[in-house]
């Protein structure tokens, strides 16, 4: 994947567009790259019309439901994904935690018919 001159902060999927603008091309395109094409969307890396193009071609070629793909593209959007405290999460709900009111789980009082 190369720079974009036009768009500086953008980098070209063009290659990989090119591979899947056939079944025959896209057969051979390997999950890793296309979840690579895919995480620059994440790093907002990659132009709308490119990614617009890239997720047409993937429909087109059945990629999209390829589970190889599905699979190295979920890993990459793991990583990119916030991480999150849990030890800090849990204290800051505990700390914050009220017990109050009395429902204990079964229907709301309102649904049920006397």
């Amino acid at each position: 994947m190369a720079a974009n001159a036009k768009h500086p902060g953008y980098v070209s999927v063009t290659p990989l567009l090119k591979q899947l603008a056939t079944l025959t091309g896209a057969l051979q395109a390997t999950p890793k790259d296309i979840a690579a094409a895919v995480t620059l969307v994440f790093e907002d890396r990659i132009s709308p019309i490119q990614f617009s193009l890239l997720l047409w071609a993937l429909h087109t070629t059945g990629m999209d439901h390829n589970p190889e793909v599905l699979a190295s593209t979920a890993k990459y959007m793991r990583s990119a994904a916030a991480q999150v405290d849990r030890n800090a999460l849990r204290s800051a709900v505990a700390a914050k935690a009220k017990p109050e009111g009395n429902y204990r789980g079964g229907l709301v009082s309102f649904l049920v018919s006397d």
